[in-house]
């Protein structure tokens, strides 16, 4: 049979890897960091206003959809790591795995007459067999939670993601709705805050 050398298309490959993961990392992170500067902004645009109160009011709803992208960001890291964590596992017992199979097929298998005798020179090659069940055993865990990990990675990305976008459509939609962050007294604006006793609406 032909060997082909594979050490390119290997680099290539963790190559890429690599590149993905980084990118995964930064996305999250630009994700959080945008969601965390649209709470700056609404609360700085806010304190601004001339009536703060109402303005916050009105913003709340964006507010609470940027803190949700930044608590969802933040659990996004985390789960990436714990899938990576898992993965990792997984390729290390797979190794272990190939590795003792190769070496229980390169160990002769004893037999004799009487049976503890057999036992006593299988004894080495036993011990390949068990350490080779229990590394397939964690190999195929680790790829189960990896695969487990990974969907609870992309639900919190999308969720992130879906609070980001909804802090900057609310605002956006408010104002094209004709709404506005302030009361002015005499507009004609019908604000959830009591008015001053006395005032009245100018013709």
């Amino acid at each position: 049979m032909v060997q082909t050398d594979q050490s390119d298309t290997l680099r290539l490959v963790k190559e890429f890897s690599e590149a993905s993961r980084g990118y995964q990392r930064q996305f999250v992170l630009w994700l959080g960091i945008g969601s965390a500067g649209g709470i700056v902004a609404l609360l700085s645009f806010s304190s601004n206003l001339p009536d703060p109160d109402f303005a916050l009011g009105v913003l709340l709803p964006a507010l609470f959809a940027f803190a949700i992208g930044v608590v969802f960001a933040a659990a996004t890291v985390l789960f990436l790591a714990l899938r990576d964590y898992a993965g990792a596992t997984h390729y290390g017992e797979a190794y272990n795995r190939a590795e003792t199979g190769r070496a229980i097929t390169s160990t002769p298998e004893f037999i004799s007459s009487p049976r503890k005798l057999a036992k006593e020179m299988n004894r080495e090659r036993d011990d390949l067999i068990e350490r080779n069940r229990y590394a397939h055993l964690q190999a195929e865990g680790a790829w189960l939670a990896r695969q487990r990990w990974h969907v609870v990675y992309v639900i919190c990305v999308v969720i992130s993601v879906s609070g980001f976008l909804a802090g900057i459509a609310w605002p956006i939609g408010y104002i094209g709705s004709g709404g506005r962050f302030a009361y002015y007294a005499g507009s004609g604006d019908i604000s959830p805050l009591p008015c001053k006793v006395g005032s009245r609406r100018q013709k």
